[in-house]
């Protein structure tokens, strides 16, 4: 109730300001508040997806609400005017509507849709957001170089001069940008309009040529954030379809193939750089009698828990992946032995430590071996030769008595020319 009160007191201050009488302030802010009650009763109805713009079909949802909130505020508005100034209801009324629909179209999805990454880097570090290749910006420039001459020609088509350049950014930036081009599109071709270097010939009604390029705006707007919304969606599919590709199905890390793919550009990174390479294999200890003795559930907890610890402990850089069952696989670049040792030591620490719940609030221990492969130089070096050794450290490990960490010695370095 605090926000409706104070939204209203905008709304008449606003009038007010502008030298209207505190009566008609009054009247034209009921009017206002009512469209605005009926969006919010028609957002509060629909899906989260929906309220974001985050699919084609969400802008339907949202082009009917401002609709109907237009053509409400729309008839308490046209009968205020023809109270107070005597205009003709059914004419009050399309200008009403209009107006609201083209103020809900480009201004409600600025703030629907999450703020694009773009203004925070801008405000952060300008240099960020010039380090990007040209090809992101050569969509912006076209946007631009269409209002321009939209501006500069003056007639009757110049107000779809744009709509091409902005179907491409509707197509190369994320719904929350698109939402703000649109909103600078529509307010400069508003402007035009209300100056009237956009001339509407057959039209001797200013007001009625006005509705008509704000219905036109509007519509615009509505076509280009389904082409956003369309391509948004599109690339959420692809994300998803990647990493159901990539990454195990229980854990969340890469599977086998992935690791296997990212391991080898890892590998091919340390060689550039001339810097050492690592492989740590990891099996959890007695992995089968934890499922035999509380169920597969317990066994996939122990993964899930598995896997996030390792996450936490590993830099972004590193690669880490699930091979298959019970046993993991790191690739890590730039240590040295010692250091190897010693993170393989805090890993194996960490899954000692952990506590993982399972059942009724039963909490069971596992531990896990560690078997490590090391090449003070990665020039030579192939992946499968770095994963067949740790695969032997780790046997080493578990015929040892497990929870433990074996070390193969350092792989010899071949020269760089024997690469294949």
């Amino acid at each position: 109730m605090p926000g409706w009160a104070a939204a209203f007191i905008a709304f008449v201050s606003a009038d007010l300001i502008f030298g209207s009488s505190l009566f008609i302030s009054l009247a034209l802010a009921t009017a206002n508040i009512i469209g605005i009650a009926v969006g919010w009763y028609g957002f509060k109805r629909i899906r989260n997806t929906d309220l974001r713009l985050g699919e084609p079909s969400s802008v339907l949802s949202f082009f009917i609400i401002c609709t109907a909130a237009s053509a409400v505020c729309a008839l308490a508005g046209s009968w205020t005017s023809n109270l107070l100034y005597g205009r003709d209801l059914s004419s009050s009324w399309i200008v009403w509507f209009t107006s609201e629909l083209v103020n809900y179209v480009i201004v409600l999805p600025l703030f629907l849709t999450p703020q694009p990454r773009f203004f925070p880097q801008l405000i952060q570090q300008f240099s960020v957001v010039l380090d990007r290749p040209l090809r992101w910006w050569l969509p912006l420039f076209a946007l631009l170089a269409s209002v321009g001459l939209a501006w500069f020609d003056g007639g009757p088509g110049a107000i779809v001069f744009p709509m091409p350049a902005l179907i491409w950014c509707a197509l190369s930036y994320s719904v929350a940008l698109t939402a703000y081009l649109i909103c600078f599109v529509a307010l400069g071709k508003l402007s035009l309009a209300g100056s009237q270097i956009l001339p509407f010939p057959d039209l001797s009604d200013f007001l009625d040529a006005n509705s008509s390029i704000r219905l036109g705006v509007a519509l615009f707007g509505l076509v280009t954030l389904v082409v956003a919304s369309l391509n948004a969606s599109k690339n959420d599919k692809l994300t998803q379809l990647e990493r159901v590709a990539n990454l195990d199905y229980l854990t969340g890390v890469l599977g086998r193939s992935a690791f296997l793919k990212q391991g080898r550009t890892q590998l091919e990174l340390c060689q550039q750089s001339g810097t050492s390479v690592s492989v740590i294999m990891l099996d959890i200890d007695y992995f089968k009698k934890v499922n035999d003795q509380y169920g597969h559930a317990a066994g996939d907890a122990v993964l899930l828990s598995f896997a996030s610890e390792m996450s936490k402990q590993l830099r972004t850089s590193d690669a880490f992946g699930r091979l298959g069952g019970e046993e993991f696989a790191i690739i890590m670049c730039g240590l040295t032995a010692s250091e190897l040792m010693a993170v393989a030591e805090r890993l194996r620490c960490c899954v000692e430590r952990l506590e993982i719940t399972v059942g009724d609030g039963l909490s069971i221990k596992v531990t896990t071996s560690v078997g490590l492969s090391h090449s003070v130089k990665a020039n030579g070096i192939k992946l499968g030769e770095l994963m067949t050794e740790a695969d032997k450290a780790l046997y080493v490990a578990k015929s040892g008595g497990r929870n433990r960490v074996a070390y193969m010695p350092s792989l010899p370095v071949q020269p760089a020319s024997s690469q294949a």
